[in-house]
């Protein structure tokens, strides 16, 4: 809980720094269904879960062509952690399989807002969460990547 508490406030601080700034950040996208990509772009749906029941988390992530072909998935338990950690987990291993697969153009699909947010308005610098800094540190490499919020009941 205090990792999100801590993304949102730096989040804030980020932004309430930002105003005076000419440079627009990318705006947060929600995606409402399948969105078409263009040639030579991949899809990486992500997505994190905790049983109601034990507490266990698990992630999954999907890539899917420009035409919403299957290209791979794979799923990965994680022991019990906080839905904003194993979300965050799920775009970082997902990014860094993207990279070893030499996937080039990539946009990311992502159901919790508060984490797509924080990537793309830069709340992970102030972060004490490893795992955002991580994610921006593989997103930053020589490669097009785009972020976009999917609401869980639209999931692809």
């Amino acid at each position: 809980m205090q990792d999100v508490l801590d993304a949102g406030l730096a989040w804030a601080r980020d932004y309430d720094t930002s105003r005076s700034l000419v440079l627009q950040l990318s705006p947060m996208v929600t995606m409402s269904r399948w969105s078409p990509l263009e040639s030579r772009w991949f899809k990486l749906n992500t997505d994190g879960a905790i049983s109601l029941t034990n507490q266990q988390a698990a992630i999954g992530v999907v890539f899917r062509d420009a035409d919403a072909n299957w290209i791979c998935d794979f799923s990965m338990r994680m022991g019990k952690d906080n839905i904003f950690k194993v979300e965050g987990r799920a775009v970082l291993e997902g990014s860094h399989v993207a990279w070893g697969r030499g996937l080039r153009q990539v946009e990311v699909e992502c159901d919790n807002a508060l984490l797509v947010e924080s990537l793309l308005v830069g709340g992970y610098v102030n972060s004490k969460m490893v795992k955002l800094r991580l994610i921006r540190g593989i997103l930053n490499r020589e490669w097009k990547v785009r972020i976009r919020h999917v609401p869980r009941s639209h999931g692809c």
